[in-house]
């Protein structure tokens, strides 16, 4: 760990012991780490340290410790918190937990770290896109970046054929047509035409339809998907649940 402040947002944080937190901290030159806050509740400049500690806060700390817990020692506002509400609020919250999931320990990610600042600033009820982004750059970060311009072969993708994905080696032509599959199994079955799309969107900023969108999320989601494991992200519950309020309401 770095002996100096360093830029940093909190992805979560839990109650321990008496008083104090685990903070779930994704730094600059740490990458993602725990550490314990001791004294939260204590009076510092501008609040309590407890206080500071939110996500979408940005951050200077400091952090110490030999071993997986570290113990932040200095706690700084770095800037204006990002005044993120309703959907657009669940999507940060979607964002934190996926890189509280999937992300190695002290693994320095200084691109995505800088991603990360400039989608929450950009985060609205309509974020769709942005969330795609994030997701394909989280996936570049880990190693498997999603190629639509070329299949698993190295081939350029036709946008006549069809293709089979597979989260373990990419794309694959199919010479023989077969029923699409549900995303939530290790295949999916994908047009040519929807991946030039979508190689065209990502390296010449086209735009990008409702169809193109749905066919990218259904792709990350995979892709995503061995990193998650099975067990749920409390993020998507949450803004189930939200999202049956509101229609409930109106």
């Amino acid at each position: 760990m770095v002996s100096r402040l360093e830029p940093a947002w909190v992805l979560h944080r839990r109650p321990y012991g008496d008083g104090s937190l685990i903070v779930e901290c994704f730094g600059l030159d740490s990458g993602r780490f725990s550490a314990v806050l001791r004294g939260a509740q204590r009076k510092h400049r501008g609040g309590s340290l407890g206080g500071q500690t939110q996500p979408f806060n940005p951050l200077l700390i400091k952090a110490t410790g030999r071993g997986d817990l570290k113990t932040l020692r200095q706690v700084e506002i770095a800037g204006h918190a990002v005044p993120l509400a309703g959907r657009a609020l669940f999507s940060g919250l979607y964002i934190n937990e996926l890189l509280n999931r999937v992300l190695p320990r002290f693994d320095p990610v200084p691109r995505l770290f800088a991603h990360y600042g400039e989608i929450l600033s950009r985060l609205t009820d309509d974020d769709e896109v942005q969330l795609r982004l994030f997701e394909l750059a989280l996936l570049d970060e880990l190693g498997y970046e999603l190629i639509f311009a070329h299949d698993a072969d190295g081939n350029l993708i036709d946008p006549s054929g069809m293709y089979r994905y597979h989260a373990d080696t990419g794309f694959h032509c199919k010479y023989f047509g077969q029923q699409r599959q549900d995303v939530f199994d290790n295949t999916l079955d994908v047009s040519g035409e929807s991946l030039f799309a979508l190689a065209q969107w990502r390296h010449a900023d086209t735009a990008l339809n409702s169809e193109g969108l749905r066919t990218l999320k259904q792709l990350t989601r995979l892709a995503l998907k061995r990193h998650i494991g099975d067990r749920p992200l409390q993020s998507r519950e949450l803004f189930k649940a939200f999202s049956a309020a509101v229609v409930t309401s109106d």
